[in-house]
């Protein structure tokens, strides 16, 4: 196998003694040792590589969507209360309590605060009623997985949300709820 004839490449040989690499550097510019160095950001103190007008991708999006490459959006709300408040349908002591925001895959309440993954009914159960233990969860009286009236929650260990569930007739391994195959 031919090797690149520049010294310290270890490249293989495409044409005229080069590699693919020193090749095109003596195809378009007619001399091997062209180098050119990555642009950077042009913004001080970003070392991120160059992407249009000068700019990073980061703050060329800055730059187009708000004039500005210092940016920075604030969130909707300022805490986590605030957030609550905004998503969820008080419908009074007695009933369940309705969720307009964002919903986890099991139909959990999410609170839309920042980068945070709070489902609703946890965060209802911390601020009204109280601390949860470390290890514990939120369980629902209604069994309603939107509900975040604290009224309709409970505290308990995982083998309570189990027996919970079998003895709601929910559990996906009591037998009404298994998918009957037909053979």
């Amino acid at each position: 196998m031919k090797a690149c004839s520049v010294d310290g490449c270890d490249g293989k040989h495409k044409g005229y003694g080069y590699c693919d690499k020193h090749y095109q550097r003596f195809k378009r510019h007619g001399d091997v040792s062209v180098y050119f160095k990555k642009k950077q950001c042009s913004v001080d103190g970003c070392v991120d590589v160059y992407y249009g007008k000068g700019f990073c991708s980061k703050h060329y999006q800055r730059w187009t969507d708000h004039n500005d490459v210092n940016h920075v959006r604030d969130s909707k709300f300022k805490n986590h209360l605030e957030a609550y408040l905004h998503c969820v349908v008080d419908n009074g002591t007695d009933k369940c309590w309705g969720w307009k925001g964002h919903r986890h895959d099991f139909g959990y309440g999410v609170l839309p605060y920042k980068k945070d993954k709070i489902k609703a009914h946890r965060f209802s159960y911390s601020h009204y009623v109280g601390k949860i233990p470390e290890g514990m969860y939120v369980l629902h009286k209604c069994d309603n997985p939107i509900c975040s009236n604290p009224n309709h929650l409970f505290v308990g260990t995982n083998l309570d949300n189990i027996n919970d569930c079998i003895k709601k007739g929910r559990h996906p391994f009591l037998s009404h709820n298994r998918n009957k195959t037909s053979g």
